[in-house]
């Protein structure tokens, strides 16, 4: 080692050896440096060979079982049993690769180049597959990378991408326990436990079940934020009535009880679409509420109503005579509104037909209006 020299400089003391160790030191951290970016480099450059030759390999196998599936007709049912189960395990399996391929392209943030608004925009852009299906592959994405016994599920065939995203859109909307519950081995042993014996549809009431019981205080709020968004709205149209509204769901699923109650089995010469079948269970339900009677005896349903139609010369003769009868006392009393009340309390409806002889017309069933209208109802 060469000797260092010591200089002082207002009372500094400098070492030049060690200067240059320093900077001798530094030109290996360069060196070293450069290596590690040429060595990273060439390590990328062999995992993108290793890429496309994968990607060969699967344009290669995809077209094979494309081919097998153009006969799929002319194959024994168990060979084509087979078929189907192995299409939906390489489907499980590419899932999980395009799940971690999904994740590392929006961790790059390379996608942001392109000027879309989120990544989500950026997949239904490339893809083309829209905004719905996207952020479904991506919140799916995140459950398999997250998960790692869902997604080595996956992966083996032991559940399927459809009981993949009933964990996934938990995930996405749960509380902070039921987040935990998920991120743990042991919590993604229990689902799995469950999804590997039931289909998606059972799985998804499971799971809902499973989270409620994580956090009931949750449940709660959601069931009261549920209720607060309640409605129902009836529109009259053209084509007829259009009814529209959202329940909560324990409410939701007491009228389809109800609507299922109601519309039974349907027959085997039915031939009413199950949509149809619900909207005629509705009807008769409104028929069975308007058939019922309050605890005094008055009926629920609207009273019968009978209108008369008059034209405007025979309700004035009519408003005239009831003067008459009144000043005389041997009519009902009138407020001059043309509607008087009899002795047994009915409406005038003696009157009222004296003026249809006169020359007025009845109608039942209608509405009128008053004298400017040419009409008096009676109800």
């Amino acid at each position: 080692m060469t000797a260092v020299a010591e200089q002082t400089a207002g009372g500094a003391v400098v070492r030049a050896g060690a200067v240059g160790a320093v900077g001798t030191m530094g030109a290996v951290g360069t060196v070293r440096a450069e290596k590690e970016l040429e060595a990273g480099e060439a390590a990328g450059a062999e995992r993108a060979g290793e890429a496309e030759r994968a990607l060969q390999v699967l344009s290669d196998a995809a077209r094979a079982v494309a081919d097998a599936a153009r006969g799929a007709r002319d194959l024994p049912d168990d060979a084509r049993t087979r078929l189907l189960a192995a299409i939906d395990a390489a489907v499980g399996r590419l899932t999980a690769a395009r799940a971690e391929v999904l994740v590392a392209q929006r961790e790059s943030g390379a996608w942001r180049r392109h000027g879309d608004p989120s990544f989500e925009a950026w997949r239904a852009r490339t893809s083309r597959v829209g905004m719905r299906a996207a952020a479904t592959e991506v919140r799916r994405g995140e459950a398999l990378t997250s998960m790692p016994s869902v997604r080595e599920a996956v992966e083996a065939g032991r559940v399927t991408v459809e009981h993949v995203d009933v964990v996934a859109r938990t995930a996405a909307t749960a509380s902070e326990p039921v987040r935990r519950a998920l991120a743990s081995p042991e919590g993604q042993a229990e689902l799995l436990h469950v999804a590997t014996r039931v289909d998606a549809g059972r799985f998804a009431k499971a799971v809902a079940l499973w989270a409620a019981a994580l956090d009931r205080s949750a449940l709660e709020h959601g069931h009261q934020a549920q209720r607060a968004a309640r409605f129902l709205n009836l529109a009259e149209t053209p084509t007829g009535t259009r009814i529209t509204g959202q329940l909560d769901s324990v409410a939701g699923h007491r009228l389809r009880l109800a609507l299922e109650g109601v519309a039974g089995k349907p027959a085997p010469d039915d031939e009413r679409s199950p949509e149809q079948r619900r909207a005629d269970a509705l009807e008769t339900l409104a028929g069975a509420a308007l058939g019922m009677t309050a605890s005094g005896g008055v009926p629920v349903g609207p009273r019968a109503t009978v209108a008369m139609v008059l034209r405007e010369e025979t309700w004035a003769a009519l408003r005239e005579a009831a003067r008459g009868r009144c000043d005389d006392g041997t009519g009902p009393r009138s407020d001059g509104s043309g509607r008087g009340e009899g002795e047994n309390g009915g409406s005038e409806a003696g009157g009222a037909a004296e003026g249809v002889k006169a020359g007025g017309r009845a109608k039942a069933g209608g509405t009128a209006g008053g004298p400017a209208g040419g009409g008096a109802k009676a109800g």
